[in-house]
Parts: structure tokens; C-alpha cells; sequence
């Protein structure tokens, strides 16, 4: 995670519209009656080969929410984070190779 944002919804909208991966309608209705947002800047994701819709992940495991936790890393944790090799993994839950994953 790079940045957090926390306001007004419409002060975080005009402060993420651009880079958000949700249009603004959708943004609007999930905070609507809300008196505050927050927006995370997520660096270095993947996308899996073949993703799920969330309407396909609530068909099939009933009231599905997406999760909603996170926590702050200490600068230990970020450090060790860091240092980690990223090793892709294919859609059998085996190791992949980098061409695989592209």
C-alpha cells in the first residue's frame, strides 16, 4: 500500500477519480449517507488470469462481501516485506514461471 486517503466522499473522489478502478456511480452509491471515505493506493497488484466477478463469487458462496480489513505494517514488517521474493502462482495453486504469469 502506498497512500491512504480519508474526508469527505467527495473530497476523496476529486482526489482519486483518476486513478480509481471503480466509476464514479458505483463510488457514489457504495458511500452514499456516508460522512466519511477512505481510498487506498495499492502498488505492485496482479490480476488473476481468470477473475471472478463479485456476482459469481455470491451465487456461489451465498452473502460474499469483498474483505474489508487492513492494518498499517511497522517499518519492520515493511522492511522484511520488501526483501521477500514475489513467486506468481498459477490458477492450480502450483508455482509459475514469470511468462505464465504475464
Amino acid at each position: 500500500m502506498v497512500d491512504v486517503w480519508q474526508g469527505r466522499p467527495d473530497d476523496v473522489w476529486d482526489r482519486v477519480k483518476d486513478m480509481a478502478h471503480v466509476d464514479a456511480s458505483t463510488y457514489n452509491a457504495y458511500y452514499q449517507g456516508r460522512s466519511t471515505a477512505f481510498a487506498l493506493s495499492i502498488a505492485d497488484a496482479w490480476e488473476h488470469k481468470s477473475p471472478l466477478g463479485l456476482e459469481t463469487l455470491r451465487k456461489k458462496f451465498g452473502k460474499f462481501v469483498v474483505p474489508q480489513s487492513w492494518r498499517y505494517l511497522t517499518p519492520c514488517e515493511l522492511r522484511s516485506f520488501g526483501k521477500m521474493k514475489r513467486v506468481p502462482i498459477g490458477e492450480d495453486g502450483s508455482e509459475c514461471s514469470k511468462r505464465d504469469a504475464a
